[in-house]
C-alpha cells in the first residue's frame, strides 16, 4: 500500500509503524514529512535518544535531505539536537515524572502543532521500564487517548520490532488503532484497522 493513500483515508487515530532493522522506516518519515509540508502542517517531532538523527542520516545516505530545524522538537535523551527544540526530558527511569513532564511541556505545545505528532524511537523508551501493562496503558492514555476527545488528532509511533519485547509490541498493537508494516521498499503494509485486522 502507497503511504500517501493510507494518509488520505484517515483522520485520527494511533498509527504504530513496525519495522525491522534492514527495512526503511526512513522513508515512511520522509513521506510522512513531506505529505504533511503539502498540508501546511508541521507535526511535533518526539525525538527519543537521536532516532531522528539516525533517520535524517540514513536519508542523507539515499541522497535525500531534510531540512528539520523548523519542526516543534520534544527531546527525550540522546545528544544530538535537531529541529526546533520546545522542551527536553532527561529522566527515564520514573515514569510517572517522566510522563509528567511531558504533560507539562505538551500543554505549551499550541493544539494546531500537536494535531499531528510523530514518536521516533519508542523501543529506546520502553527498555528503561519494566513489563508492566499498565504503564503501557498509562503512556497511551498520555501520548493519544486524552487529547483525541478534543479534536481529530493523529499519533504515528515508530518502534522497531527486533528491539522490543514481545510483551510491549502486543500491548502497543492493542492500544493502537492501526498498525502497519514497513517493507524494504519503504512502502506500508496495512495489519489492523479500527474493528479489527485487516
Amino acid at each position: 500500500m502507497k503511504i500517501r493513500s493510507f494518509l488520505e483515508d484517515i483522520k485520527q487515530g494511533i498509527v504504530l509503524i513496525e519495522y525491522f532493522p534492514p527495512d526503511h522506516p526512513e522513508k515512511v518519515l520522509y513521506e510522512l514529512l513531506t505529505y504533511f509540508k503539502d498540508k501546511n502542517i508541521r507535526p511535533l517531532l518526539i525525538d527519543i535518544r537521536d532516532t531522528l538523527h539516525v533517520f535524517l542520516q540514513q536519508l542523507k545516505l539515499q541522497g535525500i535531505d531534510i531540512d528539520a530545524e523548523g519542526y516543534p522538537t520534544i527531546k527525550e535523551g540522546g545528544k544530538v539536537k535537531i529541529g526546533k527544540i520546545i522542551g527536553s526530558i532527561n529522566v527515564f527511569e520514573d515514569f510517572e515524572h517522566h510522563l509528567g513532564k511531558y504533560l507539562q511541556l505538551c500543554r505549551d505545545v499550541p493544539d494546531e502543532i500537536k494535531k499531528v505528532t510523530i514518536v521516533l524511537g519508542i523501543n529506546k523508551f520502553l527498555d528503561q521500564i519494566n513489563q508492566n501493562y499498565s504503564i503501557v496503558e498509562r503512556y497511551f492514555e498520555v501520548i493519544g487517548r486524552r487529547h483525541l476527545e478534543d479534536y481529530d488528532r493523529l499519533v504515528f509511533i515508530f518502534i522497531n520490532v527486533a528491539a522490543s519485547s514481545q510483551y510491549f509490541l502486543k500491548s502497543f498493537e492493542e492500544y493502537s488503532d492501526y498498525v502497519v508494516r514497513v517493507t524494504k521498499g519503504g512502502e506500508f503494509i496495512l495489519q489492523k484497522i479500527p474493528g479489527g485486522e485487516t
